[in-house]
């Protein structure tokens, strides 16, 4: 990201809390294929982790997604386990955020409650 940027403060849309500059990881789906994007610039939220990119980044994904993200261009090829959750999980099993701060766990039940 360029450092004209790196002066100005960005809040996120979404909690309007404060975003910093990181470098994450993207993951999307084109078709039946599993994506993954390594080492993109981004600014993350420091409470929701919403991520926003430049739109550089973007049109350069954009390029790639043109392409139909061309395996022999890729750094990498990756195994990805599958999994699939009972359908009966009961409610109760569910695992209690507060009794571990931790965000993702916070962010996992939140996710998995919004199901049940």
């Amino acid at each position: 990201m360029s450092t004209d940027t790196d002066q100005i403060s960005h809040t996120c849309k979404y909690c309007d809390t404060n975003t910093r500059e990181n470098v994450v990881n993207m993951c999307l789906w084109e078709g039946e294929r599993l994506i993954v994007i390594e080492g993109l610039p981004a600014r993350v939220c420091e409470e929701c982790l919403e991520q926003y990119y430049d739109n550089d980044v973007l049109v350069r994904i954009d390029q790639l997604r043109a392409k139909s993200f061309p395996v022999e261009q890729a750094k990498r090829v990756m195994e990805v386990p599958v999994f699939s959750l009972p359908a009966d999980l009961p409610a109760d099993e569910l695992p209690d955020p507060e009794k571990n701060k931790d965000w993702r766990s916070r962010l996992d039940y939140d996710l998995i409650s919004d199901v049940f």
